[in-house]
């Protein structure tokens, strides 16, 4: 009779469990939501790049604007997370394809989403790297109603974030003669913040080497690669070879 018992036991469980497949084990309570992301690294063109050539920061969860904690992987590669009603949500991660030309600052609780997370190494006032490799990042933004609306598993895409600058001074020859110009570029960042922007970030300059153009009075200087200039002036200062400022512009 005994083992009668467990054996029915046994079974009422193994249905339990078996109804719960396929749905959260929050859907029951009230106010909570659970929810997938899965992060997808792109290049520029918008084709994947594969995990073999970048390396992952951890995923940060950042409520109401200050750092929660870290999530983890599934062994499905997914990160879950289980929203209250009242909480605003922003996730966030990057990857680089050359983590050693940067730094990156571990978040603290309690800790502003607009603080400094990335530093390029080996920047400082008038020294800054021109070719940072890939960094890309992404973020998702939201409460758990909004995802509801997105589906069962939503993609956190990260994107590379430089951007390339390039100084154009039209009509240089003209006004100032022919000769060597030095053009300096001032107020450019070398640091990332958690949201992805710039504006808490140290600022730099770089002297962008140029010419004149084929047939023209106008001076072009090489392309440079930085990281995303948000929240400051940018300032270019055009300089004879000896010194002399001739103009800058802001």
């Amino acid at each position: 009779m005994f083992n009668q018992r467990r054996g029915i036991f046994v079974v009422f469980v193994t249905w339990a469990l078996l109804s719960l497949v396929g749905c959260s084990v929050y859907d029951g309570y009230e106010g909570r939501t659970q929810a997938t992301f899965r992060l997808n690294v792109v290049d520029s063109t918008g084709a994947g790049v594969p995990s073999s050539e970048v390396t992952l920061a951890p995923l940060y969860c950042f409520v109401n604007g200050l750092y929660s904690r870290m999530l983890t992987p599934e062994a499905d590669g997914t990160y879950r997370y289980v929203f209250n009603s009242e909480d605003s949500v922003c996730l966030v991660s990057l990857a680089g394809s050359a983590p050693s030309e940067y730094s990156l600052a571990e978040p603290r609780e309690g800790e502003s989403i607009h603080n400094v997370w990335l530093s390029l190494n080996g920047t400082g006032s008038g020294n800054m790297s021109p070719q940072p490799s890939a960094v890309y990042y992404g973020s998702w933004k939201g409460t758990g109603a909004d995802f509801a609306k997105a589906g069962s598993e939503v993609p956190i895409t990260l994107h590379d974030v430089r951007g390339h600058v390039r100084v154009l001074v039209k009509g240089l020859l003209d006004r100032f003669g022919d000769g060597s110009y030095r053009v300096v570029v001032e107020g450019l960042h070398s640091q990332l913040d958690f949201d992805g922007g710039s504006a808490t970030s140290a600022t730099t300059s770089f002297e962008l080497p140029g010419a004149f153009r084929s047939g023209t009075g106008d001076w072009l200087t090489e392309s440079i690669t930085v990281l995303p200039t948000v929240g400051s002036r940018v300032s270019v200062r055009v300089y004879k070879q000896d010194g002399t400022q001739l103009f800058h512009r802001d």
